[in-house]
């Protein structure tokens, strides 16, 4: 065995030092700016946060995005009262755009997970002056899990229109039924034969329209 004296002090050196770059900084949100087209109404621009690189891409702007932003912007594709869900928003600048040129309800949409759901409140908040704005809500949804409550969601600001009354349906004809006579004629309806020997009828008979087939 070795023995080590009391008063011995053991150099140890590095032994618990962490190596350089073992615990990366935490990587900081990225923000860009989104040019709307040149003709549109109202905000030319928008302050979009792309929050941190993640694993689902959600910090990215996708080109599909610019193409739908494209078709939203024309001028032939009207948003007034339209209703609008988006699948995976990310950024959220689809919806973005949608609020902005008059979609009556918007509902945004991404992963539950409350880094991606505060960077599209953030964006919602920059770009539309509030986080809740009338008619936008933020909805974490996990693709295929049930799709009730964003239903309910889109419904939650359409105040729903009464039915409109019925329509008075024809009347029904007259059908003949199998080992049936045919129904009688429709017409008035005669009063009871009376018997002088009889007392008379307090009320009419039921109108029987159907008679049985002797064979």
């Amino acid at each position: 065995m070795i023995g080590v004296l009391e008063d011995e002090v053991l150099d140890t050196g590095d032994l618990f030092a962490e190596p350089e770059e073992f615990y990366k900084p935490p990587a900081e949100l990225q923000y860009t700016t989104f040019e709307r087209a040149p003709d549109c109404e109202g905000k030319r621009e928008l302050d979009i946060c792309l929050g941190t690189p993640h694993s689902l891409w959600a910090h990215l702007i996708w080109n599909a995005c610019v193409v739908m932003v494209d078709l939203f912007e024309s001028s032939d594709y009207a948003m007034q009262g339209k209703s609008v869900i988006e699948l995976g928003a990310g950024a959220a600048v689809p919806s973005l755009i949608c609020a902005l040129r008059g979609a009556s309800k918007v509902v945004i949409t991404d992963y539950p997970e409350e880094a991606l759901l505060d960077n599209i409140r953030y964006n919602v908040r920059k770009n539309l002056g509030t986080e809740c704005p009338p008619g936008v809500s933020i909805e974490p949804y996990l693709w295929g899990t049930d799709t009730t409550f964003l239903l309910r969601a889109l419904d939650a600001s359409h105040s729903p229109s009464p039915p409109p009354p019925p329509s008075p349906l024809p009347p029904r004809p007259p059908r003949a039924l199998p080992g049936l006579l045919p129904p009688c004629p429709a017409g008035p309806r005669l009063p009871p034969p009376q018997h002088p020997d009889r007392p008379p009828h307090r009320a009419p008979h039921p109108p029987w329209c159907l008679s049985l087939r002797l064979r």
